[in-house]
Parts: structure tokens; sequence; C-alpha cells
């Protein structure tokens, strides 16, 4: 089943980001689950690595003066050496 297959918080993890499955207190970004119900953005993954500094109710203020809710979420990342 390829629906098991890929574990966002884990990705998120080895990539330094902050998350349950490995806490990060130095990472600047953090993993939010403010897109759960896909409701903020029907676009974004429901599992969001967004700046630490925001919080949730903030981001979603945001999401609400831009198109779609689209928000300043991390693509990807290479690592603390980037």
């Amino acid at each position: 089943n390829g629906w098991h297959i890929y574990n966002p918080a884990q990705e998120y993890a080895r990539m330094g980001i902050d998350t349950d499955v490995a806490p990060n207190p130095e990472s600047p970004w953090r993993l939010s689950q403010v897109n759960a119900d896909y409701s903020l953005c029907a676009t974004y993954p429901f599992k969001l690595a967004l700046p630490r500094r925001m919080s949730d109710a903030e981001l979603r203020i945001v999401a609400g003066f831009r198109k779609r809710g689209r928000l300043p979420a991390m693509s990807w990342c290479g690592g603390r050496e980037l």
C-alpha cells in the first residue's frame, strides 16, 4: 500500500525540522497541522513545515489575504550546511 510508504513527520525530522518524532528547538522551522483538514489550503499537504516564529493563528490570518490560502511554507531543505 503506497499510502504508508511516506511519513511526513519522519521526512521533516530527517531534514532537521522540529517535529514530535525528533524535537529540534534550534530549527527555525516547525511542523504544523494547521492544514490537517485541507481547509486552509487545498493544494498544500496536511502537515506543513512553517516558520517557527509564526503561530497557527497568525498563519490563518496570512492565508486569508493570499490567493487560495497559500502560505510561506518550506518546500525543500538541504540540511544544516545550506
